[in-house]
């Protein structure tokens, strides 16, 4: 009897994932993959999930969650990534509407702008359930000004009033809440979540053959979206300090930034040596066409392109930001140095080259 109540209490659990932006990247792929985690069946997952950004990626999180069966998910109308205090507060709104009629017993929060709403949503909301805050690399790490990085740390350290635990990668990450006081050390939690890395790779000739990358040069190469955590304008940096004609740089992404990094790669008349190839479907299929994997990012959390490009065993020249350390310790083909700094950066790609 008792074994039997423990299965309906189980069966009845609700848990709802919120993110704000569909267009697919790391945070995005970690609600795909722990909504439809094997070690949920039983339970009744729904996503909710905001506005795309102001690019389409052509990799939406709707899509591939619409072929996964017995998970529901819901766009919603004004949940938009950049601040907008009209949409915001709709969006706030639309939070605490979907928390009184669906009554969700666990919301699982990703992204700056879903974890702040849907943080506050509890407090005007007359169910309450328990919140989750999964922290992919903390927003007010990025590039922008001082005013808006203490308006983002004095809201991440009001929302964190009405979470009950929060979720970072790693012991950096931690260690940021704790200096910056977002939050008493208790409700902070290092979560490892767990990844099965299944990706097949194709071959090196048949990769640069359908990249159009040339077979006798050297690769450096990412994936990436055009952000500006990202921090691809200090990858083209990097590829004008390096002045060798047979090296190319290439990037698997897309983003708003786009147009941002060719008037940067034409004014370093680098046209012909860094190649923006684009969104790829599966894109670390792609990772063996490289010959050394950069990640030049500024903010991180637990980027899924360093587990792939661990699994292709490339050389890796990463920055020292969110969870990369940690995920890199034991990996013996790599070279981690400070974020922001090209030197270093240039230093460390001439070393495997």
């Amino acid at each position: 009897m008792i074994a039997l109540r423990i299965k309906i209490q189980k069966i009845m659990k609700k848990i709802l994932y919120i993110i704000t932006i569909p267009d697919w990247g790391g945070a995005q792929a970690h609600v795909y993959y722990s909504a439809g985690w094997p070690i949920n069946t039983g339970d009744e997952i729904s996503v909710l999930v905001g506005q795309s950004d102001n690019f389409k990626s052509k990799i939406n999180l709707l899509d591939k969650l619409a072929n996964l069966s017995d998970i529901k998910s819901r766009q919603l109308k004004n949940l938009v990534r950049p601040i907008h205090p009209l949409k915001d507060l709709l969006a706030l709104i639309e939070i605490i509407n979907y928390y009184n009629s669906e009554k969700p017993d666990i919301v699982h929060l990703n992204s700056s702008k879903a974890g702040i709403l849907g943080s506050a949503a509890k407090l005007f909301s007359i169910h309450k359930p328990e919140i989750f805050y999964m922290v992919h690399g903390w927003v007010f790490l990025e590039p922008m000004n001082i005013i808006k990085k203490r308006f983002y740390i004095f809201l991440e350290k009001i929302a964190s009033r009405w979470r009950d635990k929060i979720l970072v990668l790693g012991e950096r990450e931690k260690q940021i809440a704790l200096d910056y006081k977002i939050c008493p050390e208790k409700k902070l939690q290092i979560h490892h979540h767990p990844v099965l890395i299944t990706q097949s790779f194709l071959n090196r000739d048949v990769a640069r053959k359908e990249l159009c990358l040339p077979e006798d040069k050297k690769i450096i190469g990412t994936i990436a979206n055009f952000y500006p955590a990202k921090a691809l304008h200090n990858l083209i940096e990097v590829a004008s300090k390096i002045n060798n004609p047979d090296i190319i740089f290439a990037v698997i992404g897309e983003g708003p930034l786009r147009d941002n990094y060719e008037l940067l790669i034409t004014n370093y008349e680098l046209q012909d040596r860094v190649l923006l190839l684009g969104e790829k479907k599966d894109a670390a299929q792609y990772l063996k066409a490289f010959d050394i994997f950069v990640l030049p990012s500024i903010k991180e959390g637990m980027p899924y392109a360093i587990l792939e490009a661990m699994h292709a065993k490339l050389p890796i020249v990463a920055t020292e930001v969110g969870a990369v350390p940690e995920m890199l310790e034991n990996y013996p083909n790599k070279t981690i140095v400070p974020p922001d700094d090209t030197e270093k950066l240039a230093e460390a790609i001439k070393k495997y080259l």
